[in-house]
């Protein structure tokens, strides 16, 4: 199971406390060795302000790691937030102005704005050494401690070689004796504050530079998914998207003059179907005339009957005129909207 992206520096935060409990727990129960190794058998100050000097470079390197990943989690918070927001009109609306999200957008923003290319690998490495500038007092504390260690041990066995030589002087010499053994245990003692402080320290010091990578990885990750696509415009991707706009236009083309042809041998038929509907409408009109001439040369000699009938096919022929009259307008209003939205050649019905 992944932890979430924003507590890595935390969880950091919360094993440093834990080693600190830890070991302050171990010298609390193995006080008397320690009193007796570090305080009693120490016949001059030396001893003390060694031990003392390594103690309070490494309590300082520590504070300075342990505000490292206080700002660390700070900036996993603020990518967490802005990852979140992206999809809103401001991203930067619920994030902090100094973090390295905001920065890396308002960055990128003013490049767009100046219509300069954004090279990604340049930012990364401004921001990369500008932060291993910042983690400088932790390297040198970590390259250090274990030099202040041998530094104790050649200054406390310079005191034991000093209390040797009265040793030699005299056969009996307790001062020179009670030197050597100051200056054995002095030796031991700052060998051992000093491996203890350089384990402790550099394991957070480690830890603290995979946070920093942590937090890099991370920032580059949202830079290619959120921002890169909005701020830079790939010359390789505007010909892909000009040559699928081309393609689309080709096609649409395409559909048009198929469209048209179409369209164009419907209105042929139709035409066609017009003039045979045309001329069986003037073949019964004029069938419809004569049959009504021949109504009124009889229509003395018969019956009410037939005025009737003629008066029928009057209606019918005025009808049949109206009709025809009527779908030779809508024809033509047809073909003048086709001729107005396909550009059709002005072909006479």
């Amino acid at each position: 199971m992944h932890m979430p992206a924003h507590r890595y520096s935390f969880n950091i935060l919360i094993q440093m406390l834990i080693a600190i409990l830890v070991l302050l727990t171990l010298a609390f129960a193995v006080q008397t060795w320690f009193l007796q190794t570090y305080v009693q058998f120490q016949a001059t100050p030396i001893g003390i302000i060694i031990n003392s000097v390594i103690v309070v470079v490494f309590v300082i390197g520590l504070l300075h790691i342990a505000y490292l990943l206080t700002r660390y989690m700070h900036e996993e918070k603020a990518l967490s937030l802005f990852q979140t927001h992206s999809d809103q009109r401001d991203p930067l609306e619920s994030v902090p102005p100094n973090s390295f999200i905001s920065q890396r957008y308002l960055i990128m923003q003013s490049l767009y704005q100046q219509k300069s290319s954004i090279n990604q690998a340049a930012l990364a490495a401004s921001l990369s050494a500008i932060e291993k500038a910042k983690t400088y007092v932790p390297r040198f504390i970590n390259n250090t401690l274990i030099l202040l260690g041998v530094f104790g041990t050649v200054v406390s066995l310079s005191m034991a070689l000093t209390g040797s030589a009265g040793l030699l002087q005299s056969s009996v010499n307790e001062e020179g004796m009670g030197m050597v053994i100051h200056g054995m245990s002095t030796a031991l003692s700052t060998t051992i504050t000093a491996i203890l402080c350089y384990v402790f320290f550099n394991y957070f010091f480690n830890a603290l530079q995979h946070a920093q990578s942590h937090i890099f990885a991370q920032l580059e990750n949202i830079t290619s998914l959120y921002l890169i696509p909005v701020f830079q415009t790939d010359h390789s991707q505007v010909n892909h998207h000009l040559v699928e706009l081309i393609q689309s236009l080709k096609d649409s083309v395409a559909e048009q003059h198929q469209a048209r042809s179409e369209l164009q041998t419907q209105l042929s038929q139709s035409q066609e179907h017009m003039q045979q509907w045309e001329v069986q409408m003037n073949a019964l009109a004029q069938h419809s005339q004569a049959i009504a001439d021949a109504l009124k040369l009889h229509q003395h000699n018969e019956d009410i009957g037939f005025a009737d009938l003629h008066q029928v096919l009057e209606q019918m022929t005025i009808l049949q005129s109206n009709t025809q009259q009527q779908n030779s307008q809508n024809l033509q209003q047809i073909q003048s909207l086709l001729q107005q939205g396909f550009r059709l050649t002005d072909t006479p019905l």
